[in-house]
């Protein structure tokens, strides 16, 4: 369903009573047509994929709007939600630039799916349960304006609860490919990614469930820099049921797979994994402490060696 028209972003449907704070009762922003020194802003695609997550949505489409950013193709991929989600989207149809509701076989393809309508720049995804923080699109325009040979474009941000209460700051960190290639530390909803360079690198791989940005992002770096900027880009939700947290031993098997993907056989996360993973089974199979203790002793003796930072597997 294309829409063309995009009326003016200071009519937005009211939100829903007793809804206050951003992006509820946030103001859109008021930015010039022009970025500075008279040049174009450049054209972001922001691409939201969502599949049941009416509790959360009409909130992450708020936050995407009231950027008033000057140049944006927002797009949302729906997977076939069944819980009100559509009448969601539905009212804020005018401001999108595409939105589709059907099937699809995950998170994944239903990104790429908008990343191959996109026309813009710059692209990037915000979950259906993340957020943007006030002013994020326009610090990425300028940051592009400024480093047009940055391929991944990211920034401080911060975790939040299902309620969009603050759970922990993600302080700016500069970019070290070193660090990158054996851990991922951007913060998935401030990171926006230059959209030649995404097509260069074949978008993301469909059959990663859990940490496709990840293996995206050190593939796009391996084609140029990577900026960070000192601005809160985006808000990562953390609950219970999100894929990540429920992804256990699955999650951990695939990042290590990732690290071995990238780094070879001798990458940490995957000599850490095989170790801990046969502990924790073991520990559930059989009687005693034993096998618990060991993969303790282990967590310890590879934050030792690595260095807790410098690895994912835990």
């Amino acid at each position: 369903m294309n829409v063309s028209n995009n009326p003016d972003i200071a009519e937005l449907p009211p939100p829903p009573p007793g809804k206050t704070g951003w992006p509820w009762s946030g103001e859109p922003a008021k930015l010039p047509p022009q970025a500075e020194g008279g040049r174009s802003w450049p054209l972001i695609s922001l691409v939201t994929p969502s599949l049941n997550q009416a509790r959360f949505l009409e909130q992450t489409i708020r936050s995407v709007l009231l950027q008033g950013y000057p140049a944006l193709e927002y797009i949302i991929i729906d997977g076939g939600s069944d819980d009100g989600s559509l009448e969601i989207i539905k009212r804020y149809e005018p401001w999108l630039s595409y939105w589709v509701s059907e099937p699809d076989e995950g998170q994944s393809q239903a990104i790429n799916k908008g990343f191959r309508r996109a026309g813009g720049e710059v692209a990037g995804w915000l979950n259906s349960d993340d957020l943007l923080y006030p002013g994020a699109l326009a610090a990425v325009g300028r940051a592009r304006l400024a480093h047009p040979e940055a391929k991944v474009i990211y920034g401080a941000g911060a975790k939040v609860d299902h309620e969009g209460r603050l759970s922990k700051e993600i302080p700016q960190r500069p970019y070290d490919p070193g660090l990158l290639a054996a851990r991922c530390y951007f913060l998935q909803p401030g990171t926006f990614m230059e959209r030649e360079a995404l097509a260069a690198v074949n978008l993301l791989d469909e059959k990663l469930r859990y940490a496709m940005d990840w293996d995206l992002w050190i593939r796009l770096c391996r084609k140029g820099p990577a900026v960070s900027l000192p601005q809160r880009l985006g808000m990562l939700r953390v609950y219970p049921d999100t894929v990540t947290n429920t992804g256990g031993w699955a999650r951990r098997r695939e990042l290590a797979e990732i690290g071995r993907r990238h780094n070879g056989p001798l990458d940490k996360n995957w000599l850490a994994f095989w170790p801990l993973y046969f502990c924790a089974r073991l520990d559930e199979k059989l009687p005693g402490p034993l096998f618990a203790w060991a993969g303790k002793a282990l967590r310890r003796l590879f934050d030792l060696a690595f260095g807790r930072d410098t690895y994912m597997v835990r």
